[in-house]
């Protein structure tokens, strides 16, 4: 039974295609001092080892997201129904292919959830009313899901122009940085630098600015992927351009 069997092939592809809007946004998330989602989780497939009729994945959602270039980890919101050797709050770990759904919040309002959106279309009107009233959310038109809070003319240009926050805190960002000059010798437990993070995050105007400032675009983390390879992940165009150029 293959990993799709089991999950719209639409919601699916839909969610691969838009998490970086996902993992930028959290990026985000992660530098204020006061937080703007209520809500920041991912779905993810778990493999059940199962036989017979019981289903070889079980798609569950994890809290705590975090993606290193390599491997995705996050903390099981719920028990499993068929995956064994799992449990509510036990931290797991998968591969970037096994995420199939992805969905923040902020100011009562849900973004992204496909999956979710898919089962809502099925929905009557006041199904659909009790569903958001059980989440304390706003999901809006099934059949259009809300991608951000940020205002873009297109799904395109959502994907390739900057993050409102970058642009804004150019400035301020290379005056920190010609003062602590200690952060372009920053790495984390799996050796990624500021510069691998930035990109993987699709930050281009901040990797610009690394760069200038004489980051190592050459370094390597410990799965031996260089800024560049992080970038195109997720296809970066804004950060690969910096990169190559």
């Amino acid at each position: 039974m293959d990993l799709l069997s089991e999950l719209d092939h639409s919601a699916y592809h839909q969610a691969q295609k838009t998490f970086k809007i996902f993992v930028r946004e959290l990026s985000w998330e992660r530098r204020r001092i006061i937080k703007t989602l209520d809500l920041a989780i991912v779905k993810i497939s778990l493999r059940t080892y199962k036989s017979g009729s019981f289903p070889a994945y079980e798609y569950l959602w994890v809290k705590d997201f975090y993606f290193d270039g390599e491997n995705v980890q996050g903390t099981l919101l719920n028990d499993p129904k068929w995956a064994k050797n799992y449990e509510r709050g036990q931290k797991v770990f998968t591969q970037l292919s096994q995420v199939s759904d992805w969905m923040f919040a902020t100011n009562g309002k849900a973004y992204g959830g496909f999956s979710i959106q898919n089962t809502r279309k099925r929905m009557t009107q006041a199904e659909r009313s009790k569903h958001d009233r059980a989440w304390h959310l706003d999901f809006g038109d099934p059949t259009e899901p809300k991608l951000s809070y940020i205002d873009h003319s297109s799904e395109e240009d959502l994907l390739c122009n900057e993050h409102p926050m970058c642009r804004d805190m150019g400035k301020n960002f290379k005056e920190y940085l010609s003062r602590s000059k200690d952060l372009l010798n920053y790495k984390d437990r799996v050796g990624n630098s500021l510069l691998h993070i930035e990109a993987l995050a699709g930050n281009g105007l901040i990797v610009k600015t690394l760069k200038e400032h004489g980051a190592n675009i050459h370094l390597q983390n410990n799965f031996g992927q260089r800024p560049l390879d992080m970038a195109r992940i997720f296809d970066w165009h804004n950060v690969i351009e910096v990169l190559e150029n």
